[in-house]
């Protein structure tokens, strides 16, 4: 006649094994979620430096076209005739129109500054379009700064006149 005696410690490292691998796999997935949430907040990121880029790049454009092109009294300086701060707009809004949705906007702050010497940027001199005589402005070195809520794009842009060669 055959007993049948139970043993207690049968079963204990299927048990311990399962807990382990559970463990383990829990704990590889709390880890790729905290890695994806900064994979995309980092794209989110992407989308404000470009924002930002692209609103320094609209500073110096800002700039430019006030030098060149809206600039007439050969009295007053170019850096207190043109507009050193501004904001980019909504596309298909303008600023007074979109209301609380709103999204930020990117803006920028520029500097100006002119030069004789291209080869020696620290010899400033104020900056007066060529209107008529001689051009002592041989260089223009503008810095246009955009920014946005969550990123900051410095762009610097040198231009030597014709008068510069």
């Amino acid at each position: 006649m055959q007993k049948y005696v139970i043993q207690d410690n049968r079963g204990q490292v299927m048990i311990m094994s399962t807990i382990l691998i559970g463990g383990a796999l829990l704990a590889a997935t709390a880890i790729a979620g905290y890695m994806l949430f900064f994979q995309i907040r980092q794209a989110g990121d992407a989308v404000q430096s470009a924002a930002s880029f692209y609103a320094a790049d609209a500073g110096i454009e800002e700039t430019l076209f006030c030098y060149y092109n809206t600039f007439t009294d050969p009295v007053t300086k170019v850096e207190d005739a043109c507009k050193k701060n501004g904001s980019t707009f909504v596309l298909g809004k303008n600023e007074g129109s979109c209301g609380s949705d709103c999204k930020a906007i990117p803006s920028f702050s520029t500097k100006i500054t002119c030069f004789i010497d291209p080869a020696d940027k620290t010899t400033e001199i104020d900056c007066k379009p060529p209107l008529t005589g001689e051009d002592l402005v041989k260089g223009i070195y503008i810095i246009s700064k955009g920014s946005t809520t969550r990123a900051e794009r410095v762009l610097d842009y040198t231009i030597i006149t014709a008068s510069g060669k």
